[in-house]
């Protein structure tokens, strides 16, 4: 997989940027739900139930790193996620 297939995933705290990398695939809580989000998604922009981030690595069909939020907001481009959320564990 080449790196334009991946989508630049960023979570930012109040305190830190908790994460930043290139990434196959994350899943949100978003506000109604989850949302699956890939490299080429349709831009948006949600708020955030508290719930888990999970980040998964398509090729290995594992699960990559998984991190808690208390809720905040995400927006979506093309090739970019970014999350601020008010905690992150």
């Amino acid at each position: 997989m080449s790196k334009t297939d991946k989508l630049n995933l960023k979570i930012v705290t109040p305190e830190k940027l908790a994460f930043q990398e290139d990434v196959e695939y994350v899943k949100i809580p978003g506000g109604a739900g989850d949302i699956g989000v890939y490299n080429g998604h349709s831009p948006l922009v949600t708020t955030l139930q508290t719930g888990e981030i999970v980040i998964m690595d398509r090729a290995a069909k594992s699960v990559k790193k998984t991190l808690k939020t208390k809720g905040g907001f995400a927006e979506v481009n093309t090739n970019s996620c970014t999350i601020l959320s008010d905690s992150i564990d």
